[in-house]
């Protein structure tokens, strides 16, 4: 229900800011390593993994791969080879959507192997992204920026589906979404990310490159939700979880973060080298 979605939203909006606000770069990103691994945790069954013991061994190769990042967030080749990777992946993403799309009901979940390559694509690639962005200067700001921007293509997309939607824009992954939505929560995002770029103190950076880039991870955000919704249907599931009310589990609260937090993160890495 709405109202579900909407208290519960509220619910985690004050620790969501104390947390990128108040806490050093290293604190941050250990709470969103936190929600990765919750997020992992729900991956895991969706891809056929029920096992504890695989879900520890899973858990000890992301929290190391975490730690191994972290220590190159500042300097060092660790953190743009891993957000390249992520970058690399969510640019052949689409292929996946439009494969499943001409071959629903021939196309069975994903494999133990591929799904714990792709679990790993989605999770690592996004978190580096969010504890990069978090470290630079400004980067509060930045990080503030890509959910305000993902969060309102979400609900500009919801009302604008409700108000004017025709058109499916991804029947046979998500039925709801229309293509008047998308282009409404297109609109509502790069508004709102234009109005806080401008509370942002952050070195003069390219206009032109950075509303591309804005642009670009806004519509990654909706690949990223239709992703995982393929992901869904093809393990034949609603929800990733139970845990959120109205949300359903924490993979469908971050699904389109995965690939707007990597895109944003990449293509701004690139801008400023």
């Amino acid at each position: 229900m709405l109202s579900h979605r909407v208290f519960t939203a509220l619910a985690l909006l004050p620790p969501f800011l104390a947390a990128v606000f108040l806490l050093p770069t290293p604190w941050f990103a250990a709470v969103i390593g936190v929600v990765v691994l919750l997020g992992a945790l729900e991956w895991l069954p969706m891809i056929g993994l029920h096992r504890w013991s695989v879900a520890w061994a899973v858990f000890g190769l992301l929290a190391g791969l975490m730690a191994l990042v972290a220590g190159s967030v500042e300097a060092g080749v660790i953190t743009p080879a891993v957000l390249l990777l992520g970058v690399m992946w969510w640019l052949l993403a689409p292929l996946f959507l439009w494969h499943f799309s001409r071959r629903v009901g021939h196309v069975g979940s994903l494999g133990t192997a591929s799904g714990l390559v792709v679990g790993l694509l989605l999770l690592l690639p996004s978190w580096t992204a969010l504890v990069w962005l978090h470290a630079q200067v400004g980067g509060p700001w930045l990080v503030l920026l890509l959910f305000v921007m993902t969060w309102m293509a979400d609900i500009g997309a919801y009302f604008a589906g409700r108000r004017f939607g025709r058109h499916r824009l991804a029947p046979a992954i998500s039925p709801g979404k229309t293509l008047e939505g998308f282009a409404g929560g297109l609109m509502l995002a790069l508004l709102s990310a234009v109005f806080v770029w401008q509370m942002i103190p952050i070195a003069e950076v390219p206009v032109a490159p950075f509303l591309f880039l804005l642009l670009l991870a806004i519509i990654y955000s909706v690949i990223g939700d239709l992703f995982e919704s393929m992901v869904k249907r093809r393990a034949g599931v609603k929800d990733s979880g139970a845990l959120l009310p109205g949300h359903g589990g924490v993979l469908d609260r971050i699904d389109s973060i995965t690939a707007s937090a990597t895109i944003f993160a990449g293509g701004l890495y690139l801008i400023w080298l």
